[in-house]
């Protein structure tokens, strides 16, 4: 798969899950900007299980970055992703085929969706998705409801 096409599915990935995100944050009864803002390990899940489906000859996973922080809450490394106002933030991506895709960008000021190699300095890893089981089985339920929301939308 060319990045284009990887790019194009990714925009289509992410317009799915708008609807999705907005319906999370309602039963939160906090509603931010950008919608994406606290989705990135949900978007992770989902395009990760996503993508092993539609995508099997390729390895996919889901890695993040998450900053230690000290007792005053201050960041100590630079890892997850960099926003456009140079702190490093707390987040998950999907990484496969040399390449990063990251549905929840927007939230830390960047493009809402972006397709890049996994030498983007924007990224630093420092969990893999064996780091993150315990996050992500407690979170597992909305995207396996979207994944069937997905199939059930790619069949009509």
């Amino acid at each position: 798969m060319l990045i284009s096409e990887v790019t194009t599915f990714a925009f289509t990935v992410r317009q799915f899950l708008e609807p999705h995100w907005l319906a999370a944050h309602q039963g939160w009864n906090e509603i931010p900007s950008p919608l994406s803002r606290w989705m990135c390990r949900y978007s992770s899940i989902f395009l990760v299980m996503l993508l092993r489906e539609l995508q099997s000859e390729h390895v996919w996973e889901i890695v993040g970055g998450r900053p230690p922080q000290d007792m005053d809450g201050t960041l100590q490394a630079q890892v997850g992703m960099l926003g456009c106002d140079g702190i490093w933030c707390d987040h998950c991506w999907v990484k496969g085929n040399e390449l990063i895709i990251d549905l929840t960008a927007d939230q830390f000021g960047h493009a809402p969706v972006i397709v890049t190699h996994t030498s983007d300095q924007r990224y630093r890893a420092n969990l893999a998705e064996i780091d993150l089981e315990k996050d992500l089985q407690k979170l597992q339920r909305r995207p396996m409801q979207w994944l069937s929301a997905w199939r059930a939308n790619d069949s009509a």
